[in-house]
């Protein structure tokens, strides 16, 4: 397990705005402000908040502190995988401890099919409101299918939610076709100059 620090950011580093919402970024290309390195041997993300009143974090109540991070992959050609993951101190159904938990993930697939189709797959999963100390499990999934037809596109968006037994059904399910072909106009003339 690795043990070293790659990297460190401090909130002079990131802009972080009115509400105390801020947003870095780990790995990919170098950018300026709030971004972090990916080193090949990392397996963690800390992140430590202060605060500055006068009642320590640990004294009732503690403030509500929520965290929300983001992954973007690319799995494969023509795919693209983000996973986004929202922490926070409260979670409904379970006593305040302080701790921060997971309390939603959120995993979008989109891919590029070999005949101009694009799919996106999102899965939300959240805590079981009936004993949410077993950890997340799916609640809902949403496919959106978008296929060229013709001189336009036939779309589809099929929603999945969880029932109260715990099986996933579906809600809705929305076909549309649109004939709107987006064109783009491009000019292969040299422009005349201004004389």
């Amino acid at each position: 397990m690795p043990t070293r620090t790659a990297g460190v950011l401090n909130d002079n580093d990131f802009h972080v705005d009115d509400d105390g919402e801020f947003e870095f970024v780990v790995g990919g290309p170098r950018r300026d402000g709030g971004w972090l390195p990916l080193t090949t041997d990392a397996s963690r993300v800390t992140v430590r908040h202060y605060w500055e009143d006068l009642i320590a974090p640990a004294t009732p109540p503690a403030p509500s502190l929520g965290l929300s991070m983001e992954r973007k992959i690319l799995t494969a050609p023509g795919q693209k995988r983000n996973t986004s993951e929202t922490y926070s101190t409260d979670t409904p159904g379970l006593a305040p401890d302080g701790s921060l938990h997971l309390n939603q993930r959120v995993v979008t697939v989109q891919r590029a099919g070999a005949n101009g189709a694009k799919t996106t797959e999102q899965q939300v999963e959240q805590p079981n409101p009936g004993d949410p100390g077993s950890g997340l499990q799916v609640t809902t999934k949403t496919t959106d299918v978008a296929r060229p037809s013709g001189a336009g596109v036939q779309e589809s968006t099929t929603i999945q939610v969880r029932d109260a037994s715990g099986n996933m059904g579906v809600v809705s399910v929305d076909t549309k076709k649109s004939d709107n072909v987006h064109a783009v106009k491009v000019d292969i003339a040299p422009q005349e100059k201004p004389k």
